[in-house]
């Protein structure tokens, strides 16, 4: 394969994209080819996955490498539409009836539904697999049922997508969004600024997570096909520049009373209203992979969120999105490589939907006063935006973003504390971390007792940027801010 004659990448399947970046000095020669400056490879990684697994990492993570210019130059390659100022319906084939028998249906009636060029060279394995793991007849009991759904071109509706800079809100009905996920089903829709084209979960060399992701899909419309739901479901972005606090004015004293700091999944915290997404600023990284971050998993088990990839163009420093009405089909246990669907979500509070609050962290840098400002502002945003009483969160931006845990809760408090008599509690899991937990509920405390306010952890984490430009000479910010509490 001529990697310099590549005009777009976005048709490749795994393996096609692995026979193109087969080694390190491949990928690097690709990225020069196609314009690409600076590349750098993630030493880690490239210890641990050689050959053609770098190649799934490219094709995985190349969006969240590159500054903004070299960015558009990827979106533009994948095929993604970087400025969407006119209404789309997201479909491909809009008279496209998807005929299918009522019985006697198996897995070659499925491939035959999808578009013909979809078709070569691809064998499908990771959906076969998926459906094999099923415990009932899904090729006569609910396929016809999904072909129905995608066919019903009576549920099309032209969407202005939410473009960035702005304030605005786009609905979907119950059966709208259900009319588009089918169609994804059948591998019949376009991008927008993402694309929630499935095939590289059909095709992919990690089949084991990618079956999961298509079992929770299908169980979302096993589930769909037994209820008769009215409900709505709205895509909300907000731009707040204008509406920052002054984080150095606000005299407001801790209350622990209003943090219910826990060692369960944030899926335990049955009374909160609002859940928080700990999103990339390309929302679920604007595909659907095979891959399993905490957004991803949310995504699978809410598949109605997967709207947003479409809809929402990437996330600047100053926007959050709200997602209302996308509701919880399905259970899950583990994380990233463990991730496994389990079955169908159990509502133990029917009355309400949870809000999906997507908020991103910043990737690198968190010490820095920018980033300080820029994610308590996020935070603020998602929590004051949402008007829920009730919020669960957690380790936002850790993990693989590499926040520190301490200054990420602190972050949060401090945007839960400002948001005046109406908000009750922020429930805060530290999965499984009793240490963690053990801290948290320390420093609630002694913050109370020592009537510390919302201003004097902001200026402590100033004060702690500026202590040092180098950030290996700074002391570990836990150690810092132990020392600061305790010597006031």
């Amino acid at each position: 394969m001529d990697i310099t004659l590549l005009p777009s990448l976005h048709n490749l399947d795994f393996r096609e994209w692995s026979e193109l970046t087969n080694n390190t000095k491949n990928c690097i020669k690709f990225c020069e080819n196609i314009g690409l400056i600076g590349f750098t490879l993630n030493e880690p990684y490239a210890q641990d996955h050689n050959n053609w697994n770098f190649g799934a990492y490219m094709y995985e993570h190349l969006m969240n490498i590159y500054d903004d210019a070299d960015s558009a130059k990827l979106q533009e390659l994948f095929g993604t539409k970087l400025y969407m100022s006119t209404s789309t319906t997201y479909i491909a084939d809009q008279q496209r009836i998807f005929n299918i028998s009522n019985e006697n249906n198996n897995f070659q009636s499925l491939v035959n539904l999808f578009p013909i060029k979809q078709n070569e060279h691809r064998n499908y394995n990771c959906l076969d697999k998926a459906i094999r793991q099923l415990d009932f007849d899904f090729y006569n009991d609910l396929l016809p049922t999904i072909a129905k759904w995608a066919s019903d071109h009576t549920q099309s509706k032209l969407i202005e997508p939410l473009q960035a800079h702005t304030t605005r809100t786009i609905v979907y009905t119950v059966a709208q969004a259900r009319y588009i996920l089918a169609n994804a089903f059948f591998l019949n829709t376009i991008p927008g600024y993402g694309n929630i084209h499935l095939n590289h979960l059909y095709n992919s060399l990690f089949d084991v997570l990618a079956s999961e992701r298509i079992r929770c899909l299908i169980e979302y419309f096993r589930l769909s096909s037994q209820q008769n739901d009215n409900r709505q479901i709205s895509i909300e972005r907000y731009s707040y520049k204008s509406e920052l606090p002054d984080w150095s004015k606000q005299n407001i004293p801790i209350e622990s009373s209003k943090f219910n700091v826990f060692t369960g999944r944030m899926e335990d915290a049955n009374e909160a209203q609002g859940f928080v997404d700990f999103a990339n600023k390309h929302i679920h990284i604007h595909r659907i992979i095979p891959s399993a971050t905490q957004e991803e998993v949310l995504f699978s088990c809410c598949p109605e969120a997967f709207l947003s990839i479409l809809a929402c163009e990437t996330l600047e420093d100053d926007e959050i999105v709200i997602l209302r009405g996308c509701k919880r089909f399905v259970e899950y246990t583990g994380y990233a490589d463990t991730f496994a669907y389990q079955g169908h979500y159990h509502e133990q509070n029917p009355a309400y939907i949870q809000d999906i609050l997507v908020m991103d962290a910043c990737f690198s840098g968190q010490f820095t006063r920018t980033h300080i400002d820029r994610d308590l502002a996020k935070a603020w945003a998602a929590f004051y935006k949402s008007k829920d009483e009730i919020i669960v969160t957690g380790n936002w931006g850790c993990g693989v973003f590499g926040g520190d845990l301490t200054f990420k809760f602190l972050q949060q408090l401090c945007a839960a504390m400002i948001l005046g008599d109406h908000f009750k509690r922020l429930d805060y899991s530290v999965y499984n971390d009793e240490q963690l937990a053990s801290n948290l509920k320390n420093y609630l405390a002694k913050m109370e007792t020592n009537k510390k306010t919302i201003a004097d952890i902001y200026q402590m984490m100033i004060e702690y940027s500026e202590a040092s430009e180098l950030p290996a000479s700074r002391r570990k910010f836990s150690d810092a801010f132990e020392q600061w509490l305790n010597s006031s």
